[in-house]
């Protein structure tokens, strides 16, 4: 039977709990779909909005009365580390697949971004490129692209392997070339301070992101070019928006206790109003129908999301109800889903569970791992890698082990090396690999190796021909090149072992066929000279039985 699930964490409670057990917490798991019931709490958290992370096995809150983000194990219900940092976090996202993340994106007060390894400890900051605090961080489908909205009304979109790269660009040799840590588009087109963002679930290149601002707008944008596509004006300030799960529509939550809904497809066009170029300049205001009016509830919409089917809308008030509209109608369902002690500032729809046939990941992290400092990623400097880089993970799977490369199997295919190919993507292939592939380890060893590409300046080449890790870089080149010349003559001697196996085998082979021969040769002889005996003894009896006969005749003649 399939359950679906929503958490849900408040800021400083503001009333006493009906519920003894629910003294001093913070983050709530409650069970949506079949039954409405709170299933676990946390304890000891207080988050702001944008403020909270879940992945299949930890909850990472932000705390809104420290610099700290608390870390928690779903799976034994308690906290389980607590990362400090200099300064305050104000967002938190996770990159990765759906059951296991092992990226925290987190933005600060100060408009910096920090990137941090999960299982590996290794932390990424990158140079502040906001004027003010973070307000708003996602990460997109792809796990490629994460968004930052912040008080100073601009959108940031950052290359999240640009970040995590242990190698570094030319552009640090030159002081004039912006750095390889810096946003790769900046989205400008808001006045006000950013309140919102959502990117669309699709993994193509005309995905979306939503941003909405206290300027009342909502702005639709291709955030992998950076190009503005179509403005909503708004009756109100959004506080928080969600997409549709089909990107058909998005919703946004109002200080009133409503919810706008702005439908893609209500115009009756060809094209779709988003991607419309005709109508990129020209601005939208949503039809008063689709503004969904509080009845029950007053109090602001902190936060929202979407039912897996998006037939419901969940929405998180400043009085800590947490309520359900229907989608189709737009009326909001009379009783309440929740009431928590506190302002509910995040609200979090999870994947639902019990489908069958669902390919689970074949680790995941038991244990995070608490972020060094000392792995601060420094612009001036070639690489973020501490000394001891260490993946810390468990399998959550048996391996599949192939018995030879996938890219060397030729004809027809058995059904364990299609399930291998079904199953395993070119990194648990390697992962499986009893040791590790050439390729593989020859492209780890180029890229970490090559020098950078200065584009024809003359200056950063200069610039790179006396840097000192030249040498070092030039010195790895070398050992490559012996490495591949033993390997040479690692296999020729290989081969030359082989052909004198070989040789040797034919050799046995000739004696034991020269024996053999030989033995039967003497066989041979043996039964003709034996059958040439009986012969000679034959005769001779036959002569002596003739012999024999003549006598009794005679004798036989003179008794007559």
């Amino acid at each position: 039977m399939l359950t679906e699930s929503f958490v849900a964490s408040i800021s400083i409670p503001e009333k006493p709990s009906s519920h003894t057990q629910y003294n001093n917490a913070g983050i709530f798991f409650h069970e949506y779909q079949p039954q409405s019931s709170v299933k676990s709490t946390f304890k000891k958290s207080s988050t702001l909005p944008n403020g909270l992370a879940v992945s299949s096995t930890h909850v990472f809150a932000a705390q809104a009365d420290k610099s700290v983000v608390n870390v928690y194990s779903i799976e034994r219900g308690n906290q389980e580390a607590l990362f400090p940092f200099k300064e305050k976090i104000t967002s938190l996202a996770l990159a990765g697949n759906d059951e296991d993340a092992a990226i925290l994106a987190l933005g600060t007060e100060a408009g910096q971004v920090v990137l941090c390894e999960l299982r590996t400890g290794r932390q990424v900051s990158a140079p502040a490129a906001h004027l003010r605090a973070i307000s708003r961080m996602v990460v997109d489908s792809t796990n490629n692209f994460l968004l930052t909205g912040s008080q100073d009304s601009n959108v940031h979109v950052w290359s999240i392997p640009t970040l995590l790269s242990f190698s570094t660009s030319s552009n640090s040799y030159d002081p004039n070339v912006p750095s390889p840590y810096s946003p790769v588009h900046t989205l400008s087109n808001h006045r006000a301070a950013i309140t919102s963002l959502a990117t669309g679930h699709s993994r193509s290149r005309v995905n979306i992101a939503i941003s909405g601002s206290e300027d009342k707008s909502c702005i639709a944008w291709d955030y992998q070019t950076g190009r503005l596509l179509h403005t909503f004006l708004l009756s109100a300030a959004p506080l928080c928006i969600a997409l549709d799960p089909a990107d058909r529509a998005f919703y946004a939550g109002h200080e009133d206790g409503g919810v706008q809904l702005v439908d893609f497809y209500k115009r009756r066009s060809l094209e779709h109003l988003v991607h419309d170029s005709k109508l990129s300049n020209t601005p939208t205001q949503p039809p008063e129908s689709d503004r969904w009016p509080a009845v029950a509830e007053t109090s602001a919409v902190l936060s929202l999301d979407v039912s897996y089917d998006g037939t419901s809308l969940l929405t998180g008030h400043q009085s800590g109800k947490v309520r359900q509209w229907d989608v189709g109608t737009g009326a909001s369902h009379g009783d309440n889903l929740a009431d928590l002690v506190g302002p509910v500032t995040n609200l979090l729809m999870q994947r639902p569970q019990g489908f069958a046939k669902i390919r689970r990941p074949m680790s995941k992290s038991v244990t995070v791992v608490k972020p060094s400092f000392d792995s601060s990623v420094n612009p001036t400097t070639q690489s973020g890698m501490t000394d001891d880089y260490t993946y810390k993970a468990q399998f959550s799977s048996t391996l599949l082990l192939p018995r030879f490369s996938r890219q060397a199997r030729t004809g027809r295919k058995d059904r364990r090396e299609e399930q291998e190919d079904n199953l395993m993507n070119d990194f648990e292939e390697a992962l499986a690999h009893p040791s590790l592939p050439p390729e593989l380890f020859e492209e780890t060893l180029k890229a970490l190796s090559a020098p950078p590409d200065t584009g024809g300046d003359i200056a950063a080449l200069k610039g790179w021909q006396t840097d000192p890790r030249r040498d070092v870089i030039e010195a790895q080149e070398q050992v490559t090149e012996a490495r591949k010349e033993t390997l040479k003559y690692i296999e020729l001697v290989d081969e030359l072992s082989k052909e004198v196996l070989r040789m040797q085998d034919a050799e046995r082979a000739r004696k034991r066929n020269k024996i053999m021969k030989r033995a039967r040769r003497e066989k041979y002889e043996e039964a003709q000279r034996k059958k040439a005996m009986g012969e000679a003894v034959g005769s001779d009896a036959d002569m002596k039985e003739s012999k024999d006969d003549s006598t009794s005749t005679d004798e036989m003649s003179g008794s007559s």
